[in-house]
């Protein structure tokens, strides 16, 4: 990251997720997990700075080819602190094609067999760093999202490997108490392609 206050610099993090997991009954489940996070900035000047991540959520399976989600997230740290309310749900219209709205990934999945998987919809993009003026709190938030069309073929027991393309760059939606910000392709967007494997226990029998 270079500017004009601050010399190129890499970014540190390490973090360590704690989760807790019930089945309440045959449709229900509860979850929450904490995970805290710490960054540093290469400079001479730079310590360890903290965020705190965490959510509680609940799960509920109303038909063998519908189920919902709701609870809320926090992100405490340097930066600006927000809670956000969850709401989540997977419509199976068929065997091959699933309407999904699991936050951050919304997606329209379409499996024509049981060893290959379409994915078309959004994630969320790369972080934007900042660093503030005494050089000494380093921080991150995820801004953009990516939106694109990816192809998952199973290798082999639960792992697929993925190759994903489209557009990176979409600003996502902002509101503070003083504006509102609207979701909207920044100049900086552009294509983009990703390579990597996914594990994927829930497709599994």
């Amino acid at each position: 990251s270079r500017s004009n206050a601050f010399e190129s610099f890499d970014a540190y993090s390490a973090g360590l997720p704690v989760g807790w997991f019930r089945q309440i009954d045959d449709d229900t489940q509860a979850a929450a997990f904490v995970m805290p996070l710490a960054h540093k900035a290469t400079l001479r000047d730079s310590s360890w700075s903290w965020e705190y991540l965490g959510g509680v959520f609940g799960r509920e399976q109303v038909k063998d080819t519908f189920w919902w989600g709701y609870g809320f997230f926090f992100d405490v740290g340097e930066g600006e602190d927000y809670a956000l309310p969850y709401l989540a749900g997977s419509w199976e219209l068929n065997e091959q094609l699933t309407l999904s709205a699991t936050m951050p990934w919304p997606a329209v999945l379409y499996a024509p067999t049981r060893d290959t998987l379409w994915r078309f919809g959004a994630a969320p993009s790369s972080a934007a760093w900042s660093l503030s003026a005494d050089q000494d709190n380093l921080f991150y938030q995820l801004g953009s999202w990516d939106f694109g069309l990816g192809f998952e073929k199973r290798l082999g027991g639960n792992f697929w490997g993925v190759l994903e393309g489209g557009v990176a760059g979409l600003r996502s939606l902002r509101i503070t108490s003083d504006d509102i910000e609207g979701p909207e392709f920044d100049i900086e967007s552009g294509p983009f392609i990703r390579v990597g494997v996914n594990f994927r226990p829930a497709m599994l029998n």
